[in-house]
């Protein structure tokens, strides 16, 4: 019995063994063809790419010929930074370099933060907040004035690292889409360029699962494909080619847009795999190459959005917003957001103190396309209307308002002055097919007029309002003055 019970045993282990090395060797051989996969799926052209700007890393992390690029040297290393790390590898000593620069300006602080991605320092993710100024766009530095391609950068670099600041990036693309110019494109100085309009399409497209954009990135690729030269349907640059290539293909797949801009761009490479022997060309390039017409993940949870205004029009700020167990504020625009919201029927409030509580329900669905509306309370934009809540006047005062409350066929004595009670007999509150109760003293409301609106919520300007004379005619008895 022992003895074939150990018998077993080791034939058994030995089985086991022998399963353990066929599952090393399926792991090895896997491995073996993924990386040869991901090697060949690369085009030999943006492979030779790859292996030049490679080679151009030097020991301290520096770039060779960054010297005689058109980019400074922290602009030309952190995007050969960047295309390594998505195409090949980043050198350690590239990123370390990289990560190392102190400059505070804001395009330099979004570059280092970008690169750095998921794992960003969080000391340049607040500095970059701090420097958001109160129109929500970004400038060169703290206190500047905000500009289109700093906002761009900053919203491209909250997005690399994830940043949960919606309320900062919903300002900035505010300010973007408020920033357009007169010719429909972004640029600097008043005039629009392929470079700036590229980055705010870049921009508002890293947001527009979670956001509304379409404005920003309709008016964009717009603006782009008609700057394409009429006989080529490329631009005149490298660096406008590669840019608009990989902005445009967030947009579209059309093959008679992004494959002009690739054929420019696979025309002007050199032997060498260089662009121009320019380290920030080549990288650009090279992710413009690779990178377009990719396909987003569709988004889990859903993003409700929209601006309140008064009954002018006039933008409320500070106005509460609450779905679900989620609040926010509006802000100076009377624009809020709020994202990672649950798909399905919600029930959304907006407060202010001194107006009416205005309550809507919806059906939140995934993505940014939830806008928050309330049926005779949107204008035709969309947006809804909250309406002041006139307070209570002395009774020596003439009235410019009022609250009124309502009950159908019966008397409401609540919050009515003891001296008026006299006015409303049982038997005539009984006939009455609306009786309302005044707050305000000294106030007389027209009854047909209240008759022809059977609304929870009475809104004062909706009606005339008269001092109230001392008694009331028999007639008139089915209204309280």
């Amino acid at each position: 019995m022992n003895t074939n019970t150990n018998r077993f045993c080791w034939q058994a282990w030995q089985a086991w063994q022998a399963w353990q090395a066929r599952l090393a060797a399926l792991a090895l051989a896997l491995l073996a063809v993924s990386g040869f996969a991901h090697a060949q799926s690369l085009p030999p052209n943006v492979q030779q790419g790859v292996t030049w700007l490679g080679a151009q890393v030097q020991s301290d992390g520096a770039l060779a010929g960054e010297a005689a690029s058109i980019a400074t040297a922290l602009q030309a290393r952190q995007e050969a930074q960047v295309t390594l790390a998505a195409l090949a590898s980043a050198p350690t000593v590239l990123a370390a370099n990289v990560a190392a620069d102190a400059s505070d300006t804001v395009e330099y602080t979004a570059r280092r933060i970008i690169a750095a991605g998921s794992s960003a320092q969080q000391t340049d993710i607040n500095a970059l907040l701090a420097a958001q100024n109160a129109d929500g766009g970004w400038g060169a530095d703290q206190d500047h004035q905000s500009g289109a391609l700093d906002t761009a950068f900053a919203l491209q670099a909250l997005s690399a690292a994830d940043a949960a600041a919606s309320q900062a990036i919903a300002n900035g693309l505010n300010y973007l889409s408020q920033a357009r110019l007169a010719d429909g494109g972004w640029g600097v100085n008043g005039q629009s360029s392929v470079y700036v309009t590229s980055n705010v399409l870049l921009a508002a497209s890293a947001w527009s699962q979670r956001y509304v954009v379409a404005s920003i990135t309709t008016a964009a690729s717009t603006w782009l494909l008609a700057q394409r030269g009429s006989a080529t349907q490329t631009y005149t640059t490298t660096l406008d080619n590669a840019l608009a290539l990989r902005a445009l293909a967030t947009q579209t797949a059309q093959s008679a847009v992004l494959d002009p801009l690739a054929a420019a761009l696979d025309a002007s490479q050199l032997a060498s795999g260089s662009w121009a022997g320019d380290p920030y060309l080549t990288a650009l390039a090279l992710r413009a190459l690779t990178f377009t017409a990719q396909a987003p993940t569709p988004p889990a949870d859903a993003t409700l959005q929209g601006a309140i205004k008064d009954s002018a029009g006039n933008p409320l700020a500070n106005v509460t917003v609450t779905v679900g167990g989620a609040s926010t504020v509006t802000n100076a625009s009377g624009t809020y957001q709020i994202t990672g919201l649950p798909v399905g029927a919600a029930t959304v409030t907006a407060s202010l103190a001194g107006y009416q509580t205005a309550t809507g329900n919806i059906t939140l669905v995934a993505g940014a396309g939830n806008v928050f509306s309330i049926a005779a309370s949107v204008t035709a934009s969309g947006s809804l209307v909250l309406r002041p809540l006139l307070r209570r006047q002395q009774p020596d005062q003439h009235a410019n308002g009022f609250a009124l409350l309502w009950r159908q066929r019966q008397e409401v004595l609540e919050n009515r002055p003891l001296a008026w009670r006299h006015l409303v007999r049982p038997h005539e509150a009984r006939r009455a097919p609306l009786i309302l109760a005044a707050v305000a003293q000294g106030l007389r409301v027209d009854a047909k007029q209240l008759r022809q609106h059977n609304q929870l919520v009475l809104l004062g300007q909706a009606f005339a309002v008269q001092p109230a004379p001392r008694r009331l005619k028999a007639h008139r008895r089915t209204a309280v003055a």
